[in-house]
């Protein structure tokens, strides 16, 4: 297996006007609660992309404003290239919970994408996405990040220096932003096979798809999504300082072990992938196990974050891993 090797950066901002030879559908894969506000916004946004069709698979996770009321309106007809909604009027089951829903649920799309609630697109988002994955030959698709507050004025961009495309790298620390993930219909496949996972994210169950399938990733230095940072927004980015050490602490101490690395190997070794790299099977191994000595010195201990690494080993050795 050569998991740790596929990952490949690309441009797209520097290829020109990129026009697809045919007109894939993308499923768009929407997870709301409370969004009235952004909501309707961001939808326009993902009608008007161009070159594709889109279904919007939606979910409310049991909203308490006037969202379902909202979705239920405008998902009575076509939309600029929205061909077709999938609307899911959910009990609340959190961010994770409503997210994994959709991921497990769909199928028959060429490709597949993330969105959140509240961001904006830009109208070749998809287009370039889908030209990077088919010039890459990769399953994958990830970019940079535009952070931008409520009223889409630049805070910030986070290009992910140093991105360890790893197993070990995604157990240590998941740093890549669902919004800005496109996949192929092939891991899509793959992860329907695979079924849930004990992951701290829906993306990153994704990007452990990928790798557990060994499919290429490739990441592209543009970024088409205007991503806004709310007062209430889960993830830190862009959120300013004091947000930023909760969430850095958050991640070291690891409160109620949410996050349960020991679990997640534990899963993932029981899925028995005997094509697994030696390297990678030794780390899942001490890593559910709670080898705590040894794992911190593993060479593969490694999320290409220097802060995500010491934080890491620190939450090892304070038994919080």
């Amino acid at each position: 297996m050569s998991t740790g090797t596929q990952l490949k950066y690309i441009d797209t901002g520097s290829m020109g006007d990129i026009v697809l030879g045919h007109k894939p559908r993308v499923g768009v894969l929407m997870s709301a609660y409370n969004g009235n506000r952004y909501l309707m916004e961001q939808i326009e946004t993902i009608a008007a992309q161009e070159g594709v069709d889109v279904v919007l698979y939606v979910r409310d996770d049991g909203s308490r404003d006037e969202t379902r009321e909202m979705l239920v309106e405008v998902s009575r007809a076509p939309m600029g290239c929205i061909a077709s909604w999938i609307v899911d009027l959910g009990d609340n089951v959190g961010f994770l919970g409503s997210f994994e829903k959709l991921l497990m649920s769909a199928d028959g799309c060429d490709f597949y994408a993330f969105s959140d609630q509240d961001d904006f697109w830009l109208p070749n988002k998809l287009a370039c996405a889908v030209a990077a994955l088919e010039t890459s030959c990769a399953d994958l698709y990830a970019s940079s990040v535009e952070v931008v507050d409520e009223s889409l004025s630049p805070i910030g961009r986070n290009d992910f220096p140093g991105l360890a495309y790893t197993i070990p790298a995604e157990l240590i620390r998941h740093r890549l932003a669902g919004h800005n993930m496109v996949w192929t219909a092939g891991l899509q496949r793959g992860i329907l096979r695979l079924g849930s996972l004990p992951c701290w994210s829906h993306d990153q169950h994704v990007v452990l798809a990928s790798l557990l399938a060994d499919k290429g990733m490739v990441f592209d230095k543009a970024s088409y999504v205007l991503h806004r940072r709310l007062r209430n927004s889960v993830t830190p980015g862009g959120a300013g300082l004091a947000k930023r050490l909760r969430h850095e602490f958050r991640m070291m101490w690891n409160p109620g072990l949410a996050w349960n690395r020991a679990a997640l190997a534990g899963s993932i070794l029981e899925l028995g992938y005997c094509d697994l790299r030696d390297s990678d099977m030794r780390f899942l191994l001490k890593c559910a196990n709670r080898k705590r000595l040894s794992l911190v010195r593993d060479p593969s201990f490694d999320c290409g974050l220097a802060l995500g690494n010491f934080e890491a080993r620190l939450s090892v050795m304070l038994g919080r891993f």
